[in-house]
């Protein structure tokens, strides 16, 4: 071990040497060498603040001191990487930003990157139910299907929007569908045109996709004609001629508009008819005196007479007789 003259000799003393101090490695480093004549001088080793707020940067040795510095403090745009130890800074990097077609994923923190992922991109089958933001992803959703001949689409969709379906018109049973239901059109209805009773019949029945069609009913001529099969709410009336009483005849039963007339004959003896469709039959003329019957009567026509010539014939009443009377050719004596 290393000695040093602690005190010199005189003339009445020895030199008197000591051992030279030894620094405690661990503690302690050699500010002053030991010579011949003085001690070893040590001073404690700095400590350095850890895991506070400083690290070793420079290691002690037997004669130098341990320098010590702070900790880096990584700001609002970095992260610490690795952690400090002992005898190492902390080391910060820059925080990932995510980018235009990416969202962050996991939260940067004290001592971690952000993560990001990728933004999910919606079909064309898909909308988008929530925008993407800085933290959050796109949310899509797909696109409601109209429920075919239920429902039509009311409200078209958009990247943003979805599809808004309704419930498609029904037609009630007064009404046809005069507009077919499309996928993005309702169905229109129309009221069923109602024929007027007594003046139409129906000669097209309605159906589900198409109007009832409207007739005029036939007109019987009342002065010629009448009805033999009436008019219902689905056929048309029926008319037939009328029988024509002929002359000769006279109308027995009137025509209604439901019947036919009826006829009957004058007897051509006492009655006739010259005309036709007459209500009733004429009398048959009476040949007047001083004329007799030159054509008998018929049924169609009258008696024709002719007159006596008053010579060799006369007629001296109403008759019937077909020739006249004789003249007497001379009066008697007192006659």
């Amino acid at each position: 071990m290393c000695r040093y003259e602690a005190k010199p000799p005189t003339a009445t003393s020895n030199r008197v040497c000591a051992l030279a101090t030894v620094c405690d490695v661990d503690l302690q480093y050699e500010i002053v060498a030991a010579s011949g004549d003085s001690d070893r001088e040590c001073a404690n080793l700095t400590v350095c603040d850890y895991p506070a707020t400083e690290f070793q940067s420079v290691a002690p040795t037997t004669t130098t001191d341990r320098q010590c510095r702070p900790f880096r403090k990584c700001d609002d745009t970095q992260f610490a990487d690795k952690a400090p130890t002992a005898t190492s800074d902390r080391v910060c990097k820059v925080t990932t930003i995510c980018a235009s077609d990416t969202f962050q994923t996991v939260a940067p923190t004290p001592t971690s990157d952000r993560e990001c992922g990728p933004l999910r991109e919606c079909t064309g089958l898909e909308w988008e139910t929530d925008a993407p933001t800085a933290v959050s992803n796109r949310e899509c959703a797909p696109i409601t299907v109209c429920a075919p001949g239920i429902q039509y689409e009311a409200v078209t969709p958009t990247t943003t929007s979805d599809r808004g379906c309704a419930n498609a018109t029904t037609c009630s049973p007064d009404e046809y569908e005069r507009v077919a239901l499309q996928p993005d059109r309702d169905r229109e209805c129309t009221t069923l045109t109602r024929c007027t009773v007594g003046v139409q019949f129906e000669s097209r029945p309605a159906s589900p996709l198409e109007d009832r069609a409207c007739q005029n009913l036939r007109v019987c001529d009342p002065q010629v004609q009448y009805t033999v099969v009436a008019a219902t709410s689905t056929s048309d009336r029926e008319c037939a001629q009328l029988t024509e009483c002929i002359p000769g005849t006279v109308v027995g039963t009137a025509a209604t508009a439901m019947s036919d007339r009826t006829c009957v004959a004058c007897d051509g003896t006492d009655t006739y008819q010259d005309q036709a469709n007459q209500p009733a039959c004429k009398p048959v003329t009476q040949c007047a005196p001083g004329t007799v019957q030159a054509v008998p009567p018929s049924r169609l026509a009258d008696r024709q007479c002719v007159e006596c010539d008053g010579v060799t014939g006369y007629m001296d009443e109403e008759n019937t007789a077909t020739a006249c009377k004789p003249v007497t050719t001379e009066c008697a004596a007192g006659e």
